[in-house]
C-alpha cells in the first residue's frame, strides 16, 4: 500500500526507500519510538494501519480502518476501476470474488480468499488493488502528504 502510495505521489522517491513489513501495530510503536530517540543509523519511517492512533515516531495510513477494509471498500465503491485489467480476469470474476470475499468476518482473510478464486497469488492481488486505489481512491494531498514525510525523514528534517 504505502509503494503504491508513492508512486502516485512521488515515484522517484520509492528507489530511495526499503519497505519493510512488520507485524502487528504494537512493534510498529516500538519501532516508532526507536525512530523518536534517533536509535536507527539510516533515516526511518513507521507507518501503522488507519485503524490505528497517532502516537510518537509514527504515521497512520489514510482510511482510519485497516488497510484491506480502506482498500476493498474504496474500490467496489467505485466498480473495481482498472482491476480486472490489471489482473487479466474477467470483471465478473473479480468483482464478484472481491465482493464475497468482503462477506467474510476477518477481514485479514479477504485478500486470500479473493486470489484463491481468481487463482493468482495473495501478493500480486493485493498489489494490482493496492495500485487500484491509489489511482483511483486516494486524494492526491493523502498521497502528497505521505511523500512529504517520507522526503523529510530521507533530507534529515
Amino acid at each position: 500500500m504505502l509503494r503504491e502510495i508513492l508512486i502516485k505521489s512521488a515515484p522517484t522517491l520509492v528507489k530511495r526507500c526499503e519497505i519493510t513489513p512488520y507485524g502487528a501495530a504494537s512493534a510498529g510503536f516500538v519501532l516508532g519510538k526507536m525512530v523518536s530517540d534517533g536509535r536507527f543509523r539510516r533515516p526511518t519511517c513507521v507507518f501503522v494501519d488507519g485503524d490505528q492512533e497517532r502516537r510518537e515516531g509514527c504515521y497512520v495510513l489514510p482510511g482510519n480502518e485497516a488497510p484491506e477494509r480502506v482498500v476493498f471498500s474504496s474500490l467496489k465503491e467505485q466498480s473495481w476501476p482498472d482491476l480486472a485489467t490489471l489482473l487479466s480476469r474477467d470483471f465478473s470474476s473479480v468483482a464478484d470474488a472481491c465482493s464475497q470475499a468482503m462477506t467474510y468476518d476477518d477481514h485479514h482473510e479477504w485478500v486470500k480468499l479473493a486470489a484463491n478464486k481468481l487463482l493468482v497469488s495473495g501478493d500480486i492481488l493485493w498489489h494490482q488493488m493496492c495500485a487500484a486505489w491509489a489511482q483511483h481512491c486516494l486524494s492526491t494531498n493523502e498521497a502528497s502528504a505521505i511523500a512529504l514525510f517520507v522526503q523529510d525523514a530521507l533530507s534529515g528534517i
